[in-house]
């Protein structure tokens, strides 16, 4: 269905026997370059020859097709389930990159940012973060000590338009995440974020 081929042809049954039992399975991505990787490496361990490679189970062979599923999702999807229903945000961007802007009790905001990330072969990531304020040197030891406090995710550096910054962070695996936990995620990483930046600025920038 994705190529148009079949894995393996034979002029009849005997010579496609044959073919099965000892050619290798073609790579799929030859006949279909734009087919993403994780979908044809899931191809491979299902057709593959050894008992090994092949998924054990019924149940093996399920959670990897889910895997699969979820990478061929779209973020935008996802945030939208997300927060399409709850007045308290508003979703803005596009691809792999959206801002999610969030109305916090007593008047203030937090803006959160959420970004699909993936460095060479290794699994997509969603990351969800959102700023807190500058980063200065001699408040590291206490941003440090709250890390222990942070049931999920944390406080770091990152670089901001050329500016070390404070960021409350999150991270998820892309093919499993779900918009129940993008929804709480940022809730949290909202609410985090704005505490820091209200001790250590008093303002409400972010």
């Amino acid at each position: 269905v994705l190529t148009g081929r079949l894995p393996y042809e034979g002029e009849n049954l005997n010579q496609l026997m044959h073919t099965i039992l000892h050619e290798p399975l073609p790579n799929v991505r030859q006949w279909c370059p734009e087919l993403p990787l994780e979908m044809a490496e899931c191809l491979s361990l299902l057709c593959s020859k050894s008992r090994q490679n092949r998924p054990q189970d019924a149940i093996a062979a399920s959670l990897l097709l889910n895997s699969v599923l979820g990478e061929s999702r779209d973020l935008e999807g996802l945030l939208r389930e997300a927060f399409d229903d709850w007045s308290i945000a508003s979703v803005s961007g596009e691809g792999v990159r959206y801002t999610v802007q969030m109305m916090l009790p007593r008047g203030r905001k937090q803006e959160v940012r959420v970004e699909l990330l993936k460095q060479g072969n290794s699994e997509r990531l969603v990351q969800i973060y959102s700023v807190c304020c500058p980063a200065q040197q001699n408040q590291f030891e206490y941003v440090l000590r709250l890390n222990a406090e942070i049931p999920h995710g944390g406080l770091a550096i990152k670089q901001i338009a050329g500016t070390p910054m404070f960021v409350m962070m999150d991270t998820y695996p892309w093919s499993t995440v779900d918009p129940e936990e993008i929804r709480r995620s940022a809730l949290s990483v909202a609410t985090r974020a704005d505490g820091l930046e209200m001790r250590l600025t008093g303002r409400d920038t972010f």
